[in-house]
């Protein structure tokens, strides 16, 4: 493993030197929209993870280096960084970011930085994978479809919401369209009350817009992360892959490729 001089931290505030292995017990945080992922890799290998409190009830022993990714607004990142601080007080923090090319593939935005770093992530970790072209279809709060050919280029990609994101809509922005859960107990071939006419329209949407995705780019490898992912791939019958952990993998990959460059 390679290494490199960092500042220690308490609760916040640097104390001091000491020297981190670059690729050994690096702990991955996605704070993502929804949920703060929690991911323990020891070299390559990824050992532990967890969500939420889940650092808190099963802290990693030996962490040397955190890999910090967000996708929150500036306070909510500080907040979470000083609740790691606190916890792992001597550990240095590296925060991500989204580059113009990393880990052999070049980012297809025309402003780099403006690309999420949870996508940015993932299309670093699903290249990786399978170096070849790659539609990428990352199914949680939004739905990101991002497309990556054999050579690294990341060629773009598209964000609509989320099923749960656009039944919200509907009942934010709407003064009688109101509905409970036992309104989804009896569904049939057509909606017949307003919570199925909700759950079922946005079910449609979202998958008509994949289908078009798929009749459009029929010949690459398709690959679906997050939440939703593995039940759009039920929904669309297709023949497809499916990795939740593709955030936390391009973490490390970047954080350690960081950490090589100095």
């Amino acid at each position: 493993a390679r290494y490199y001089w960092k500042r220690q931290r308490d609760c916040g505030h640097f104390t001091g030197v000491r020297l981190v292995s670059v690729n050994n017990n690096v702990l991955v945080v996605d704070a993502g929209n929804t949920a703060i992922k929690w991911a323990l890799f020891k070299a390559d290998c990824l050992v532990w993870q967890g969500r939420e409190e889940a650092l808190e009830l099963n802290l990693p022993e030996s962490v040397e280096t955190i890999y910090f990714a967000s996708v929150r607004s500036e306070e909510d990142n500080q907040a979470i960084l000083r609740r790691l601080a606190c916890l792992l007080p001597e550990v240095p923090v590296l925060t991500l970011t989204t580059t113009a090319n990393a880990c052999s593939v070049s980012n297809g935005y025309l402003e780099p930085h403006r690309l999420g770093i949870d996508r940015w992530l993932a299309v670093l970790a699903v290249y990786h994978q399978y170096r070849q072209a790659v539609v990428l279809v990352d199914a949680g709060t939004a739905i990101k479809v991002d497309f990556v050919d054999a050579s690294g280029q990341h060629l773009g990609g598209y964000i609509v919401p989320g099923r749960n994101l656009m039944e919200r809509s509907l009942v934010l922005n709407t003064g009688r369209i109101r509905y409970t859960e036992a309104d989804m107990l009896s569904p049939s071939s057509l909606p017949n009350n307003t919570g199925l006419a909700v759950r079922m329209g946005c079910d449609e949407m979202v998958l008509g817009f994949l289908q078009r995705i798929l009749q459009r780019f029929p010949n690459r490898q398709y690959v679906f992360t997050g939440g939703d992912g593995e039940l759009l791939m039920e929904q669309l019958k297709i023949e497809a892959v499916y990795d939740g952990n593709l955030v936390l993998q391009g973490a490390k990959l970047l954080g350690d490729e960081w950490m090589s460059n100095g």
